[in-house]
């Protein structure tokens, strides 16, 4: 029980995120699987590796502040308290954004700071980069891998794409205004560009190279914010 903030979607799982709880239920049959338990007061982070054949790993809030646990869905034991997550003590203030390369073997995650992001090893649980977003603090609302794990890019409330390539570390590739404070999505569409889409119905294409070359290619307004009777006519 709890009130319902959000969930996520595996092809053969569903992570239903509750106020104290995530709940990881089977496809089709909606069966529990594993159950997470989480603090209230954290924000309703979850973060599931998408890779079908590879770890099926689950990342969330742990009761310790900064900290995330780790669970393997697959191994998780159908209908039981999930008793043995690994915990990672990440940040030393709250968590507010998290995400899992698609093969589970990375992680990423930033604080209520903003300033860097930390990148850590799933397996090891051992930090591997950190990455400087800016010196002033931020919200940030969205960090993605690509596939591979060899690119990340995030957004914050400062309305900048950032874009950061795997080359020995992670370097940083190019940082362009996405958009006004407004909060917002990222994703990679392939190895050479990036989409933020934002909360005002805007949508913007960023087209990057290795040599820290960025330019906005494409841009769409596909959301018509309005009255409701405006959608009758």
């Amino acid at each position: 029980r709890g009130v319902y903030t959000r969930f996520f979607f595996l092809i053969s799982r569903v992570a239903v995120v509750l106020t104290s709880s995530i709940q990881v239920l089977s496809l089709p049959s909606l069966a529990r699987v594993a159950l997470l338990r989480t603090p209230a007061t954290a924000r309703p982070l979850c973060a599931l590796a998408t890779d079908p054949n590879a770890l099926q790993l689950l990342a969330a809030p742990a009761h310790r502040k900064g900290s995330l646990q780790l669970l393997d869905v697959s191994r998780a034991v159908k209908g039981a308290a999930s008793s043995s997550p690994a915990v990672v003590g990440c940040h030393q203030t709250d968590l507010v954004c998290i995400s899992l390369s698609a093969n589970g073997a990375k992680l990423a995650t930033a604080s209520e700071r903003g300033t860097i992001i930390r990148l850590w090893d799933t397996t090891t649980k051992h930090m591997l980069h950190e990455l400087r977003r800016g010196s002033d603090y931020a919200d940030v609302y969205c960090i993605k891998f690509n596939w591979s794990g060899s690119l990340v890019c995030c957004v914050s409330d400062k309305g900048t794409l950032h874009v950061w390539l795997a080359r020995g570390s992670y370097a940083h590739v190019c940082a362009a205004p996405a958009a006004p404070p407004l909060r917002a999505l990222c994703a990679f569409s392939d190895d050479a560009s990036a989409v933020v889409v934002c909360e005002d119905g805007t949508f913007h294409k960023f087209t990057f190279s290795a040599e820290g070359n960025c330019h906005r290619s494409d841009f769409e307004y596909f959301l018509q914010v309005g009255d409701d009777d405006e959608f009758l006519h």
